[in-house]
């Protein structure tokens, strides 16, 4: 069993996209209309490599209160660097990098209220 892709609510898909492609990094994979009338979305963001998993922005009524498990961890060649990027395009930070056993890790809560972890390993 592998995943194949992980679902992330949204209130506003278009608004998701540019976060996640612009500001986050990752591809637009699937922006496909479905149902009756085209009135649904099917979308997905991901790296783009192979036998990587992605993410399908589910678009839901309600934004939801600030989530207190993340959904999901990003491995980073270095957090510090990639931190220090993403705030100054607007990320909004939980922590700054801390040392970990493994590491070092921050959280971020997208504009959605969904709360992730971004981290490294310690080499060598």
């Amino acid at each position: 069993m592998k995943i194949n892709h992980v679902c992330i609510n949204v209130t506003d898909l278009d608004e998701a996209i540019e976060y996640y492609v612009k500001v986050l990094g990752f591809k637009l994979l699937t922006d496909v209309a479905f149902g009756e009338g085209g009135a649904m979305r099917w979308v997905e963001i991901g790296t783009g490599k192979p036998n990587s998993a992605c993410f399908s922005l589910m678009k839901v009524a309600k934004k939801q209160g600030k989530s207190k498990s993340i959904i999901c961890t990003f491995d980073v060649e270095d957090c510090v660097k990639k931190y220090n990027e993403l705030k100054k395009k607007g990320v909004a930070f939980v922590d700054a990098p801390k040392k970990e056993v493994w590491g070092r890790g921050c959280m971020f809560v997208d504009p959605f209220n969904n709360l992730y972890y971004m981290c490294d390993e310690i080499k060598g």
